[in-house]
């Protein structure tokens, strides 16, 4: 192998590509033929500004859609694919069919049955790296997180914890996001 082909190889490992639309797309194919090895369920705009999935999202990307987008993806692949999905207590949900909202102040127990509902979907479908939890503490203004973010550092680590737990127990990696620990 000459050094571009590796340079090239060793990029294609690390390139996580933000999909939107999901489909079987030729570009995405691409990738995974050169080596891609992940890929992010991606958003439009407006969800991404909104921090909401769309009702027209919702619709489209159910159980059978997902399963087979992902599927289609692997068979263009010559090893694992990570595929990331956002799944966040008191934000998006991408795997919504398993549980509609993951809502905070849940008592833990419901939590933890309401996550192990999405990582049993998640793997069903394919997705197997969680963009989530958000960890982060608010304690004053911030229009990106307001809404979505804890205001009790308790609260956060108790939501962030299951999170972690449940995702550990599918084998699901997990991706804390956005400044743990930080209070904006």
């Amino acid at each position: 192998m000459t050094e571009r082909e590796q340079v090239l190889q060793d990029a294609y490992a690390v390139l996580i590509p933000v999909v939107e639309p999901l489909d079987a797309s030729d570009s995405v194919d691409q990738f995974l033929q050169a080596g891609g090895r992940s890929v992010v369920l991606g958003m439009n705009r407006e969800e991404y500004l909104g921090h909401a999935m769309s009702d027209d999202r919702r619709a489209r990307e159910t159980r059978e859609f997902l399963a087979s987008v992902i599927g289609a993806w692997r068979t263009h692949s010559d090893g694992p694919v990570l595929v990331a999905a956002d799944v966040e207590v008191g934000g998006i949900n991408r795997v919504h069919w398993a549980h509609q909202r993951l809502l905070r102040n849940t008592e833990s127990e419901n939590l933890v049955q309401a996550l192990e509902k999405v990582a049993v979907a998640s793997l069903e479908v394919g997705v197997n790296l969680w963009l989530g939890p958000m960890a982060d503490v608010l304690t004053g203004p911030n229009d990106w997180l307001q809404g979505r973010a804890g205001t009790v550092q308790e609260q956060v680590l108790r939501e962030s914890r299951a999170m972690l737990t449940v995702a550990r127990e599918h084998a699901i990696a997990t991706v804390v996001k956005h400044f743990p620990g930080y209070s904006a």
